[in-house]
C-alpha cells in the first residue's frame, strides 16, 4: 500500500499488517491449509505453489521449530500413532516419524497415492481425491501396505471420523454417513441432503463433530447442525444464518467459530443445539478455512500473511442494567495484552463497543 500526506508518500508491506487483535505472529508460513495440535506443538501443511510439506511450531515461543519443504502445495495432515502422512498435491503422500515431536523424519514417499483430505480409523487410512473418491489402506505394517477398497463418491471438502463412522459434506450434497467395518471395507449407510429441507441447505463446505452432534459449514445459510447419535438416522437440530459466506467451522467448548470467505470469524453460541445465538464477529480478511484453538488463543491463518492469534472472548462475570443509558460490566482479568472491545448480544442483535479498554504488557491496565 502508498498513502500520502503532508509529510511525502509512505510505503507499506502488506504482508506485514496485522489486526491490531494479534497477540502473536509467525509470518513466514503462508498458504496453512491443515494443521495438528500435539502437545506443545502445532505441526502445518501448506497449500501454496512452492510451498509444501510440513512445519512445525513451538506455541509457547510461536516460532518455526523444524521446516521439511517439498515443491507440490499439501492439503491435509493425518496422525497414527508416531507417523504423520502428508499428501502432495502432484506427487503422492509423504510419511514422517515424529517419534521425536520437534525433529520429524522422512520415512516413504507414497509416489502413486493421491489425496485431498485424509484421516485415520483404527489401522486404516482414510483418504479421498476429486479422480477416485474413497480409499481405504492398511497402515499397520508400513512394510506391507495394502489398498482395501476404493468406492465413487460426491466430490467431498471436509470429513471426520467417529469411532467406526465417516462423516462427510460434499458442497451442495449435504450431510453423508458411512460405515469402516472391521475389514476396512465402507457402506454408506445414510444421507441427509436436499431436497428436505430445501430451504435450509446452501453447500456443506465443512465439519466437525462433538457429543454426537455435527456442526456444519454451510456455505451462505451460515452454521447447520445435525444429531448424529444414531448415524442410520440423522435428525436436523437447528440452523442459523450469519453474515458472509461461511467455509470454515471450529467448536471449542460451547462457541463455534465460522470462518468465512470475506467476512472475518463469527461466533457462536451453541449451549443450546436448538438455539444457536450469533454473539459477534472478529474483522479479518485473505483468511484460509482453517483455524486452531490453544492456550487461551484463536490461530488463524491468512494467505498471504502468515499465522497469526488472538485472544479468545472473555465473558462477563457480572451485568448490571445501571440505567436505559448506562451498563455496569464486571470482566475476567485478560491473559494477553492488547485492545478489547465489548460486544453486547441478544437475539434481537449485537452492539460492538470498539476499544472499550487496552492492556499493556509493561504497566498494566
Amino acid at each position: 500500500y502508498i498513502t500520502g500526506g503532508l509529510d511525502g508518500l509512505l510505503t507499506i508491506d502488506r504482508q506485514l499488517l496485522r489486526s491490531r487483535q494479534v497477540v502473536r505472529w509467525i509470518g513466514a508460513l503462508p498458504g496453512v491449509s491443515d494443521g495438528i495440535d500435539i502437545d506443545d506443538l502445532f505441526y502445518f501443511s501448506f497449500r501454496r505453489a512452492g510451498v509444501g510439506g510440513v512445519a512445525v511450531v513451538d506455541k509457547q515461543q510461536g516460532q518455526v521449530v523444524q521446516f521439511s519443504g517439498a515443491t507440490e502445495p499439501s492439503s491435509s495432515l493425518a496422525r497414527y500413532h508416531h507417523l504423520l502422512f502428508v499428501d502432495q498435491e502432484y506427487s503422492g503422500i509423504k510419511i514422517f516419524d515424529i517419534a521425536s515431536p520437534a525433529r520429524p523424519r522422512l520415512l516413504a514417499d507414497w509416489l502413486d497415492y493421491r489425496a485431498q483430505r485424509m484421516l485415520v480409523v483404527n489401522d486404516f487410512l482414510i483418504s479421498h481425491a476429486f479422480s477416485t473418491g474413497l480409499s481405504v489402506t492398511d497402515i499397520s505394517n508400513l512394510n506391507s501396505i495394502h489398498l482395501i477398497e476404493q468406492i465413487k463418491t460426491p466430490r467431498l471438502l471436509g470429513m471426520v471420523a467417529i469411532n467406526q463412522y465417516l462423516l462427510c459434506v460434499a458442497y451442495d450434497q449435504g450431510l453423508l454417513i458411512y460405515r469402516v467395518q472391521k475389514n476396512g471395507k465402507i457402506e454408506e449407510v445414510s444421507r441427509l441432503h436436499p431436497p428436505f429441507p430445501a430451504q435450509q441447505f446452501d453447500q456443506q463446505v465443512d465439519i466437525q463433530v462433538h457429543e454426537n452432534l455435527a456442526y456444519i459449514a454451510n456455505g451462505r445459510a451460515g452454521l447447520m447442525i445435525v444429531d448424529v447419535s444414531n448415524p442410520q438416522q440423522p435428525q436436523l437440530v437447528s440452523t442459523i444464518s450469519v453474515p458472509g459466506y461461511t467455509k470454515g467451522v471450529r467448536l471449542y467448548r460451547d462457541l463455534v467459530y465460522l470462518v468465512t470467505l470475506r467476512d472475518g470469524v463469527h461466533i457462536v453460541n451453541v449451549s443450546k443445539p436448538a438455539e444457536p445465538l450469533f454473539i459477534g464477529s472478529v474483522p479479518l480478511s485473505r483468511l484460509s478455512k482453517f483455524l486452531l484453538i490453544g492456550d487461551g488463543l484463536l490461530y488463524f491463518f491468512q494467505n498471504a500473511s502468515g499465522i497469526s492469534a488472538i485472544p479468545l472472548p472473555h465473558f462477563a462475570e457480572n451485568v448490571k442494567l445501571l440505567s436505559r443509558h448506562q451498563l455496569s460490566v464486571v470482566m475476567p482479568a485478560p491473559s494477553y495484552p492488547g485492545r478489547y472491545n465489548l460486544l453486547i448480544s441478544n437475539r434481537h442483535g449485537t452492539v460492538n463497543h470498539s476499544a472499550v479498554f487496552d492492556i499493556y504488557e509493561e504497566s498494566g491496565l
